[in-house]
Order: structure tokens, then sequence, then C-alpha cells
């Protein structure tokens, strides 16, 4: 059976990092016996992911990994709350979402070292997740190369982020909307225009002529909307704008503070861990100190 770019993707990324290198020369050789040297191109242009991007590969690839499940959970509940404004649901989903992030980290910490940089770097890569839903699918393909960034506004940059192309960005909600409605429009028009043809000269004149006086008086009884309904609208709108800016902000310093809370407590790990290891040496210099000045029998 040939080799695909799919299942070079696979087995590359399921691997251990210290492996990626030989195993990928492995994969292009095996293209190119197969005649595939454009596919063979392509595997040797793969790149070794970081050592945060192979610990969410390793999460995205479980069987059952229980915080991929919930981080999607709570990415589509937050951001639904964020575009309906609902601040009940938006404290709610906040909440939940720093309880996910510390079960990933604690998940990672099971299937490698998570300390310093690497744990920075998993939080600001699961918030991003949280954040995009574009982010949320790179983090579950199993196919991370680069940790992810998110600044609190906007798209996740995912240019490099991981070895094969995803899907287009899904669209907005209000884009979705916007299409079913028109393509319900559509509908109607095109069947209005189906029953048009079906009927004789006659009868659309007939209908036309009695159709007039109903015509006459609905353009008399439409009105235009009145100044102080168009500045009540408008106003409206304003508010609702400058409401959801709000939102982003808050979310960004959330985010940023969170971050913060995160580089904290690694830091703190780190010197507790050095302030043991210090008190170890203390411990067994004084005890070389006490058996050095004891006196001798």
């Amino acid at each position: 059976m040939s080799l695909t770019l799919a299942d070079a993707v696979d087995r590359l990324y399921a691997g251990a990092p210290e492996e990626f290198v030989a195993t990928r020369k492995e994969l292009a050789a095996q293209a190119r016996s197969d005649g595939d040297r454009e596919l063979a191109k392509e595997v040797l242009a793969l790149r070794r992911p970081s050592t945060a991007a192979h610990l969410v590969n390793m999460l995205a690839r479980r069987t059952d990994p229980p915080g991929l499940a919930n981080l999607t959970e709570v990415g589509e509940g937050l951001r639904s709350a964020q575009h309906s404004l609902d601040a009940p649901a938006m404290k709610q989903f906040a909440a939940q979402r720093q309880r996910v992030i510390d079960q990933l980290l604690r998940e990672a910490a099971d299937l490698g070292s998570v300390t310093g940089n690497v744990r920075e770097q998993l939080v600001q890569t699961f918030t991003a997740a949280i954040a995009d839903p574009a982010a949320q699918q790179a983090v579950t393909s199993g196919q991370l190369v680069n940790p992810l960034s998110y600044s609190g506004f906007g798209e996740v940059d995912l240019d490099g982020a991981v070895a094969a192309t995803l899907p287009e960005r899904p669209p907005s909600t209000s884009s979705s909307s916007s299409g079913k409605t028109s393509g319900s429009a559509s509908e109607k028009t095109s069947g209005s225009g189906s029953d048009k043809k079906k009927r004789s000269p006659r009868s659309t004149s007939a209908k036309s002529a009695s159709a007039q006086p109903s015509a006459t008086s609905a353009g008399r009884a439409a009105k235009k909307p009145s100044p102080a309904r168009v500045a009540q609208e408008r106003e409206r709108q304003r508010v609702e704008q400058l409401a959801a800016q709000a939102v982003q902000r808050a979310q960004a310093d959330l985010d940023r503070a969170e971050a913060a809370v995160a580089r904290a407590r690694a830091t703190l790990k780190d010197a507790e861990a050095t302030r043991a290891l210090a008190q170890d040496r203390l411990e067994r210099a004084q005890s070389a100190y006490d058996t050095a000045t004891s006196p001798s029998d």
C-alpha cells in the first residue's frame, strides 16, 4: 500500500520528538521508492513539533481525553455567551475555563515535563483554543507544530501552527443566519417565478388589474420610519457595539491575568524545588561539619 501524506503526518506527530528526524527520513525514502518524489518533498518539509506542541498532540491522540472534550465544550459555550452578551453565562464559562486549563496541565504533566516556559506555552495554547474555534480545531487535530497565542482580540494566528492544512474557518453566526435568510428568499422568488410561468397571459393580466388598487393602498400605507425611530435604532446599535467591545477588553484582561497567575505558579513551584534542594544540601553539609568537628574517641 502506497504511503500518503496523511499517513506520514499521523506517524510523525504520534511519535516521540527525538525520533522525528529519523522517522521523517525513513518516510521520505519510502515515498521515493514508491515513485512519488513530490510526496517525498512534502514529507521532508514537515517540521518537528515543539515540546509544548508535542504534549498537546499527545493529549489530542488519547482515546479518552476528558480535558480536550471539556475544552471544546467550554470554548463553544463561552463564545456563544460573548456573542449574545450574556454576562452570567460568560462568568460561569470563564470560571470553568480555568478549571479545564488546570486539568489539561495535570494531564500533560502525566505525559512529560511541564515546567517554566513549557507550562506558559500550554496555558496560552489552551486559552487560544477556547477563544477561537479554528485554534480549537488546530489543538484537537493532533498535528500541532508550534504553541498558539491569543492577544485577546480577533482571530488566533495559525500560520505554520499545524503540519497539514485545516478546513477554512467556520462562518460567523451572523453570516450563517444571513446566508439562510438569503437562501429562503431566493427559493421564494424562484418558486414565484415558476408559478408565473404556469399562469396564462389572460389570468396574469386579470390578477394584475385587480391587484392595482391594493398595491396603491399598500403604497400609501407604507411609511418611512420616523427620525426618532431611526435615531433610537442607531443608539441601540451603538450601545450594543460598545458593550461588545467592553466584553472583549474584559476578556483580554482576564486572559492576561490568568496567564500571569500561571507564570507565577510555575515560578513558585521552581522556587520551592530550589529551596528544597538548598535545604537538603545545607543539612548534608551540617552533618558533615558535625562529623568533622566532633571529638574522636
